[in-house]
């Protein structure tokens, strides 16, 4: 089968997969809980981490915060420990040459940058008092159109390399095309539902467009260290999970904070 064609289907199955697990809160929670446990077999795979033991404690930390409730200081703590997380793994992406990481440095970045954003992904649609699959809709739509106005500008026009040793394909049009339409679109979408400000969805269209420029970057870096092409081969013509999801894992605990900040009214 054409390699385009392959790629193009896969995708379609992906984001139709996605989106009919938001119609209910169970099958939203338990399609994510399996892309956690692949995650996690990806990323201890790929940095020679021992995967069993991961997979188990990383579910049934993510289950643990969906069955009971947690106070708000635990939540808030989740938060600022994956928030912190993340801005090391930035750190770590801009560092000048791929060192390996330690063994406690792997483990930091597995549960805080890979099992944490999950949890915060997986709570953002019940920040209202009924549940609501509207902000996680709009957040993944954003990061796909991000994905996919970044590649096309890039591949017209791009000539400024953004980060060339970590992802030589990437270029600063890219980035930049990406991201003036990713708000364009969000602007249009809420044009349609008439539910937030200008200001708001544009903001909030920023966040995602950058973040998931960065999160791609991350994951691009963790490859490049471990030596390794793509993170899996599970999605045929996408690689791994972790290719998939690298954009959302970085977003999704700054979605979490935009949307507890400044609530969502669908």
């Amino acid at each position: 089968m054409n390699e385009t064609l392959l790629r193009a289907l896969t995708g379609s199955l992906y984001v139709t997969i996605v989106l009919a697990s938001t119609l209910h809160p169970i099958s939203f929670v338990v399609l994510f809980g399996l892309f956690l446990a692949l995650a996690i077999w990806e990323f201890c795979k790929m940095n020679n981490i021992p995967i069993k033991a991961p997979i188990l404690g990383g579910i049934v930390f993510y289950l643990l915060f969906y069955f009971f409730s947690f106070s708000e200081f635990t939540i808030n703590l989740l938060l600022l420990c994956s928030l912190l997380v993340s801005v090391r793994a930035t750190l770590f992406m801009y560092s000048a040459s791929p060192f390996l990481l330690s063994k406690n440095t792997k483990l930091v970045f597995l549960v805080g940058y890979i099992v944490m954003p999950f949890v915060l992904l997986s709570k953002i649609p019940f920040l209202t008092q009924a549940y609501s699959s509207t902000p996680v809709i709009l957040l993944f739509v954003l990061i796909w159109a991000n994905d996919t106005f970044a590649y096309l500008v890039g591949k017209t026009w791009g000539k400024t390399k953004l980060l060339e040793r970590i992802s030589p394909k990437k270029t600063r049009e890219g980035f930049i095309g990406g991201l003036i339409c990713t708000i364009l679109l969000a602007i249009l979408i809420d044009y349609f539902l008439q539910t937030q400000s200008i200001r708001y969805i544009s903001v909030f269209a920023l966040l995602v467009g950058i973040g998931s420029t960065i999160g791609d970057l991350i994951e691009s870096k963790f490859k490049r260290v471990a030596g390794v092409k793509d993170s899996g081969n599970l999605l045929p013509g996408h690689g791994g999970i972790l290719d998939r999801l690298d954009s959302i894992i970085f977003v999704a605990p700054l979605a979490y904070l935009f949307f507890k900040l400044i609530p969502y009214v669908s």
